[in-house]
């Protein structure tokens, strides 16, 4: 295609484009850039990246949106993220923009602004959610970073983005006092230590009394595979790895990202204690949003060989077995 052609159906993409102003995936606009593709069969990268100069001059949110959604559709086909993540980003960031915080911290915007955020917000997930330096690059973008965490209570687009980037995955040594054994674990994309404990109680679930096994259902919520309301409680008490079992300081909190897992030689640690609370429970609010390319998971790789535990139980100091007195002493639920 001619540079004088190419010109020509960007700039009638352009116009349609400040013309649009609903929801509708049909029109104009959807037709403009169906005549663009078909023009540039063989320069796919060339149409993304004159669009992507262009991005900027488009006055429509429902526009911007539609755009944003085919430049991720563009990703999900094979085209590098690299050639349009600034532009969606900075076009998320000019409509965020628009959308104000009030006295109240309700947020304040049109309708389309919102509905730009979150087609906005899908296009980056495609973008960064299988390159890892888009995903850096998103995690080391204070800006962009601020303006998820203003908009994520009312926008999906900012809350999916907000998932996205404080996933977390990482191999997990886990002891347990009561049975003297341990086990490695790895846990994939997880964001709150809710979820992590849902997800390791099914992983290590034969070290549980059968009556105490978590249901499939909860299991299959917590994966992502169903979006059933569930409920979980803690069977036991999931503490740091320090040598106390009575100061607070020494739990891993549920509502606490995983990275607050304390590391021994640069290895996360948590040790299974008898449980201290009577009910310690959340519900399956905690797991989503689920980002169905990156599942969250935890798998057992294997129990460790009852050397090793041994080794860590001399290094952390842990008990043979723990008392009663010791099991009941914060039990007043």
């Amino acid at each position: 295609m001619s540079d004088t052609l190419d010109s020509v159906l960007v700039q009638k993409l352009i116009e349609a484009a400040n013309q649009h102003g609903s929801e509708d995936f049909s029109g104009p606009l959807p037709d403009a850039i169906n005549t663009l593709m078909d023009a540039t069969a063989n320069n796919g990268a060339d149409v993304i990246q004159r669009v992507c100069e262009e991005l900027s001059r488009i006055t429509s949110p429902h526009a911007a949106a539609m755009l944003a959604v085919w430049l991720g559709a563009m990703v999900e086909n094979g085209h590098d993220p690299a050639l349009s993540y600034q532009a969606v980003r900075d076009t998320y960031l000019h409509w965020s923009s628009t959308i104000q915080t009030n006295d109240g911290d309700k947020l304040e915007g049109s309708d389309g602004a919102f509905y730009a955020l979150e087609n906005c917000g899908r296009s980056l997930v495609s973008h960064c959610v299988k390159d890892g330096p888009m995903l850096n690059s998103l995690r080391a973008d204070e800006v962009l970073m601020e303006e998820l965490k203003r908009l994520e209570s009312d926008s999906m687009g900012a809350m999916w983005l907000m998932q996205l980037a404080t996933q977390m995955s990482a191999d997990l040594i886990v002891l347990n006092v009561e049975r003297q054994a341990g086990a490695l674990v790895k846990y994939e994309n997880i964001s709150n230590c809710f979820h992590l404990f849902t997800l390791l109680q099914g992983a290590l679930e034969d070290w549980l009394p059968a009556a105490k096994r978590p249901a499939k259902s909860l299991m299959e919520c917590a994966r992502g595979s169903s979006s059933a309301n569930e409920h979980d409680q803690a069977q036991w008490h999931f503490s740091q790895p320090d040598v106390s079992e009575k100061e607070p300081t020494s739990w891993v909190w549920g509502e606490a990202h995983p990275s607050s897992i304390g590391k021994i030689d640069g290895k996360q640690v948590m040790i299974l204690r008898p449980k201290i609370l009577a009910g310690r429970g959340w519900d399956s609010g905690f797991f989503s949003p689920i980002l169905h390319r990156r599942p969250p998971d935890v798998k057992l790789v294997h129990f460790l060989p009852h050397e090793e535990f041994l080794t860590w139980k001399k290094r952390l100091q842990l008990p043979d077995r723990a008392s009663k007195k010791e099991r009941s002493w914060w039990k007043f639920w």
